[in-house]
């Protein structure tokens, strides 16, 4: 393969290159000269960080919103916190053991799940994960009853 520069190009088609690309031509065995563009995509604004549009976040925070009788609370947990922590977090809200009180999230599609062991945990705090969608900071709704 064989590149020429614009500046040796003398056809009358390339002429019309703007200053803001650089461009050369170039041939192959199979095909005619083609015209090569790169355009600086800096000066465009296109290069951004590692160049993929949708950057994931871990999720460091999840904000919980807490229904309980006519009350409504809220409070901030780090995802990686124990099922037990949470539980004992939750009722010490309300004046309530852990024991004392039953758990039900929001899912995804709006329904509400039982929240009685560590891996109906781990789907509030997906389900939370999911909602951030790629942000580092997700959301859960929780009702809140006595048993």
């Amino acid at each position: 393969m064989h590149a020429w520069t614009l500046s040796h190009c003398l056809d009358p088609l390339f002429v019309s290159i703007t200053d803001r690309c650089s461009a050369t031509l170039s041939t192959s065995p199979s095909r005619s000269p083609s015209l090569i563009s790169q355009y600086d995509e800096e000066e465009e604004g296109y290069v951004t960080g590692s160049g993929e549009w949708d950057e994931a976040f871990e999720l460091v925070k999840v904000r919980v919103k807490i229904h309980f009788e006519d009350d409504v609370r809220g409070m901030a947990l780090d995802p990686a916190m124990p099922y037990a922590e949470f539980v004992a977090r939750v009722a010490e809200k309300f004046d309530a053991a852990p024991g004392e009180i039953g758990l039900k999230f929001k899912d995804e599609d709006g329904g509400r799940v039982s929240l009685r062991d560590e891996s109906d945990y781990e789907m509030a705090i997906e389900t939370a994960r999911e909602s951030a969608k790629g942000k580092p900071e997700g959301r859960l709704e929780l009702w809140c009853s006595r048993k």
